[in-house]
């Protein structure tokens, strides 16, 4: 009659009931009337058994007999409450023995309820499932609780991550910019050969901003359609040579591999579960690294460590399986989290399966990985076929201005001294007179004033005071023809979006390399 509730709650996991009495047909009778409910059922004839199995089995539920010899069902209660580990069994007691005293004594001990004998199956049945109820009413309150304390951490999480990569990327941009600056003006090697050093530490510190900004799920700029399957042949391609004792098979069974995404965000995620695959399987033993791409069929495996359940989307479900050494049951929770790794620390990494979810998560989709410690690996990566994100320009060059002339000017608005330093660097040296305003305030003043000779204006979009959009949308106020490039460490795609369609000309990321700059100008 019920059972339907139950299946979904437990699924195939079948209900545990202790049943604990020291006369064999009580057991028997309340056997009888739950059996064909389709529980697992547990049976003890003392008190002492009774705390023996709870704690090794750990019922759902336990049908305590009051009257017993040696420890009674209350004693027997109290002492299963006072354990951690059996205090959240719940505890019907069975007696026949129902004056005040005693229910008053059961219900202190931390009885749940109680049945009077002798008893039908009928209202045996009916407060079981009762007690099944709030037992499932209260785990779900308590996910619900887990659920919203994550998504909480996951905002400021994501907040932390917005601000270091914002400020970090403020420096990076000085850092790589003024390195491109030196190569550009001078013809000795070995300076070159120092720049070229300093941009490729950059490049790295680049990287990892960009993880914790995946991470926080942040930072999508550039949404364009991705054939998966080739996506995932050239990041094969890519790492394979360095793992020879590697077998790849390849399989694709998939309607349709094409989705709507970040590309270079999609590739760093495949790149990092292709390394943590090939990684796992030692040169000593070889392996097999398999890749599948399918339709997903809406099954998520019950074995499977899930970050997010994924909704009924029209997902693409990308399989990368390896024979590596597998991942422990205490380690699988927490692949997922940020830093944390099992390798050697000198060798890095941490962030990177993290920032595989920040990204995966940000495309709307969703990760979960299965693993059985000595015998391998899987990670499944699902990602919307249907996603309706429409594409944005991250940079959109305006050919019909090509005058070049020492009359044009260019106005930098950015509250980083490095970076009004550098794009004036950048830009004098084109022949451009550049202006330069630490705030939206003097920029708009500059603005007004030198508004026909201003050909572009390049925008910072985290400032204090006034908001880059803010100033854009007076900009645009004062010359709706105006061309605004913004320029940020990180903006979401949906951000750029809005403000390309506010009437921003392109974005660029900080940071950002000379040639980007000219390109524009």
């Amino acid at each position: 009659m019920k059972r339907p509730l139950f299946d979904i709650i437990k699924g195939d996991n079948k209900f545990k009931i202790l049943i604990v009495d020291d006369k064999t047909d009580n057991i028997e009778v309340a056997a009888s009337a739950l059996a064909p409910e389709g529980f697992t059922l547990l049976f003890a004839q003392s008190g002492a058994d009774c705390l023996r199995i709870a704690e090794k089995e750990q019922p759902d539920l336990i049908l305590l007999d009051i009257m017993m010899p040696e420890m009674d069902g209350v004693e027997t209660c109290r002492i299963l409450k006072e354990n951690p580990a059996t205090a959240h069994i719940a505890v019907i007691f069975l007696t026949a023995k129902i004056d005040d005293e005693t229910l008053s004594n059961s219900f202190a001990a931390g009885g749940d309820d109680y049945i009077s004998k002798p008893f039908s199956s009928t209202s045996l049945l009916a407060r079981v499932y009762n007690q099944l109820r709030i037992i499932y009413k209260r785990e779900a309150l308590i996910q619900a609780q887990e659920r919203l304390a994550n998504a909480e951490k996951d905002q400021l999480l994501g907040l932390l991550a917005g601000g270091i990569a914002h400020d970090f990327n403020n420096q990076l941009n000085g850092i790589m910019g003024f390195s491109d600056l030196i190569k550009d003006r001078t013809t000795d090697d070995k300076i070159i050969r120092l720049a070229d050093l300093i941009t490729e530490c950059g490049e790295r510190c680049a990287t990892l901003t960009n993880n914790l900004l995946a991470f926080a799920g942040k930072g999508k700029y550039q949404m364009t359609q991705i054939n998966i399957s080739s996506l995932l042949k050239n990041t094969v391609g890519n790492v394979l040579s360095k793992y020879p004792h590697v077998q790849l098979v390849m399989n694709n069974v998939a309607t349709s591999t094409t989705i709507v995404g970040d590309n270079t965000q999609i590739s760093s995620v495949f790149e990092a579960v292709i390394i943590n695959a090939l990684e796992a399987m030692s040169k000593d033993s070889g392996g097999i690294l398999t890749i599948d791409i399918s339709d997903w069929d809406m099954v998520v495996p019950k074995v499977a460590h899930v970050v997010k359940h994924p909704g009924d989307s029209n997902f693409l479900e990308i399989k990368v399986s390896d024979t590596g050494i597998g991942i422990s049951e205490e380690d699988i929770v927490h692949v997922f989290e940020p830093f944390f790794t099992t390798k050697d620390l000198s060798s890095g990494g941490g962030m990177s399966l993290a920032a595989a979810n920040g990204i995966v998560d940000n495309h709307g989709g969703a990760i979960y990985i299965q693993s059985i410690e000595g015998k391998g690996t899987a990670v499944i990566i699902l990602l919307p076929v249907d996603n309706n994100i429409q594409d944005s320009v991250v940079e959109s060059k305006d050919k019909t201005f090509e005058d070049n002339s020492e009359q044009d000017c260019v106005l930098v608005i950015d509250d980083n001294k490095m970076s009004r330093i550098l794009l004036e660097d950048i830009i004098t040296n084109q022949s451009y007179k550049v202006f330069t305003a630490s705030n939206g305030a003097d920029g708009l003043d500059i603005f007004k004033q030198f508004k026909n000779k201003i050909k572009t204006v390049f925008l910072d979009y985290i400032m204090p005071q006034m908001s880059g959009e803010e100033v854009l949308r007076h900009l645009l106020e004062l010359d709706d023809k105006a061309r605004v490039y913004m320029i940020s460490g990180y903006k979401s795609e949906q951000d750029v979006k809005e403000l390309m369609d506010i009437g921003a000309k392109g974005f660029i990321k900080k940071p950002f390399k000379c040639q980007e700059i000219l390109e524009i100008i």
